[in-house]
Formats: C-alpha cells, sequence, structure tokens
C-alpha cells in the first residue's frame, strides 16, 4: 500500500505541478490585490473581501454577489479537474496488475485530493491570518473540510464528463449565494458560518459519507471507463 502511494503521490505532483502553480498563483495574486485594498482603505476588512459572502437572510432584495468568494473556492477545482481520472488512464493501468485492489486506488485518491485541498487551504488560511482580523479556529477547519467535499465531488463527477464536475460547483456556489438552502458551502463564508464545532462536525460527516460513498463505487467508475475505452 505505501509503495503505491509514494508512486501515485509522486507522479501527481510531477505531471500537474505546472497546473496547480499557476492556480495557487492566481489565488496568491487575488489574496495580494485584496490586501493592497485593505491597506488603502482601513475601513476594508481582509478576511471579509476574500471569504466573506453574503446573507440573504438579512437583506434579501440587495444581495452582492461574493465575486472574490466563488473564484476562490472554485480555483482548486480548476486546478484539479480531471486530474484523479487522467493519472489512472496514464499509470493506473500500468500497475494494476501489482497485487493492489480498487479499494487502495479509491483510498489512494482520497489521499492526493486531501493533499491538494490542504496546499491550497494553507494559501487560504494565510491570506485570513494576513488580514490582522481574528479568526475563528473552528471555521478555518471547516473551510479545509469544505474544500475537500468540493474536490471530491468534482472528482466523481469528472469520472464521467470532464467539464461536468466544474459545472457542479460553480452551480452550487450561485445557488448557495441566493438560497438558504441547508448545505454545507455556507459554511465556507464569514458571514454565515456559526461560531462553534457544529459546522466542522456537520462538515466531517458529509466528508466521510461521500468519501465511503467513493471508495465502494470505484469499481463502477472504473468499469465504465473501461467499457468507453
Amino acid at each position: 500500500m505505501w509503495r503505491l502511494i509514494e508512486h501515485q503521490t509522486r507522479f501527481f505532483w510531477a505531471t500537474n505541478w505546472r497546473r496547480f502553480t499557476c492556480f495557487i498563483g492566481l489565488a496568491g495574486l487575488m489574496i495580494g490585490g485584496a490586501a493592497w485594498q485593505s491597506y488603502q482603505h482601513p475601513h476594508f476588512e481582509l478576511a471579509k473581501i476574500l471569504l466573506g459572502g453574503n446573507a440573504p437572510e438579512s437583506s434579501p432584495t440587495h444581495i452582492v454577489f461574493p465575486v472574490t468568494w466563488v473564484v476562490l473556492l472554485l480555483l482548486p477545482v480548476l486546478a484539479l479537474g480531471d486530474t484523479i481520472p487522467e493519472l489512472w488512464r496514464r499509470r493506473g493501468i500500468q500497475i494494476w496488475g501489482h497485487v493492489f485492489s480498487r479499494r487502495q486506488f479509491a483510498l489512494v485518491d482520497l489521499l492526493l485530493i486531501a493533499e491538494w485541498a490542504g496546499a491550497y487551504w494553507l494559501l487560504l488560511a494565510g491570506g485570513l491570518v494576513l488580514g490582522g482580523r481574528p479568526v475563528d479556529g473552528w471555521y478555518l477547519a471547516t473551510l479545509f473540510g469544505v474544500v475537500w467535499v468540493m474536490l471530491l465531488i468534482e472528482t466523481w463527477l469528472s469520472w464521467g464528463n470532464r467539464f461536468a464536475g466544474l459545472l457542479a460547483m460553480l452551480s452550487w456556489q450561485v445557488i448557495t449565494i441566493y438560497t438558504t438552502w441547508p448545505t454545507i458551502l455556507p459554511f465556507a463564508m464569514l458571514i454565515r458560518c456559526p461560531r462553534g464545532p457544529v459546522p466542522l462536525v456537520i462538515t466531517l460527516g458529509v466528508l466521510i459519507i461521500l468519501s465511503g460513498a467513493y471508495t465502494l463505487g470505484f469499481w463502477q467508475l472504473i468499469g465504465k471507463w473501461s467499457d468507453r475505452k
């Protein structure tokens, strides 16, 4: 199992480092621009500029579209794309006969997605800390879980179509902005995320369910891809 993790992790980063670096650079430019804006206008709070979001329940007739929030959460999805299915197509078939099971491949996928989610989350957390505004630790932990959930859903959908996951995540974000539907995505908004461990517990619960579904359904994903080939 460790040999599979080492092999897949090395190939995952080696073949996608340009894409990941590009999108992390874009996110860094956005955070830097927001930091400059907050520096020029002290009444602007950097944390709210980046991931503040909005609360339609407090002003349903006047909702400001949170462009920065949408873009910052969509960039890691764009960067990941169909990387996991492509990893299998290019390398998985070559090591399929090395006594590795489908469950092991699925678990490694979860680990790789978590690695990318963690790398991008560090950038977001650094931007929030840079703002000088105290950010609740529960929110930061929940934000990591939400990013991981988004990437996991996008990966699942990308097995069928490389653009399906991106469109689904963008639609989910737009719906979240203009509604108060009980999903976990509002927890990624500073203005909507309630204080305390409840959002984190809910997010982890959703993550566990999705991870289990991905692991159990991995053989179907492989089978459908094999049929198309």
